[in-house]
């Protein structure tokens, strides 16, 4: 929806939980590769390696229970396409607000000048 639908540039999305922390940015985005033309906050590397310090913490059982579930995560980054529902630009806020934001999707410009009018 963000990527599809608002026309946001993503850059890092990150799930945390007891299960420890995982960069999940690929699992949703379409647009991978042109997503890590952005990532420039920190190597690549860097950010791996200190996800993984991080989840070392965790006891053995839970980093177990984790290693599945994030294999299992893995075999889920989807090739399926974004629902109309997802395609639709954000609603809530002004035109105006949504404009500034670049979040209005695919709106034409007529749809936009007949909305700014309401």
């Amino acid at each position: 929806m963000y990527e599809s639908g608002w026309g946001k540039k993503l850059t890092y999305i990150f799930a945390a939980s007891r299960f420890g922390i995982q960069d999940i940015t690929q699992k949703h985005s379409k647009k991978y590769d042109e997503v890590l033309t952005r990532r420039d906050q920190v190597p690549e590397t860097w950010l791996a390696t200190t996800i993984e310090q991080f989840n070392e913490a965790l006891s053995p059982a839970i980093k177990a229970e984790a290693r599945e579930r994030f294999s299992l995560d893995k075999k889920e980054v989807t090739d399926r396409e974004a629902t109309e529902e997802e395609k639709v630009g954000r609603e809530s806020g002004s035109v105006a607000w949504r404009a500034e934001r670049d979040e209005l999707g695919t709106m034409s410009k007529a749809q936009l000048t007949v909305k700014q009018k309401v």
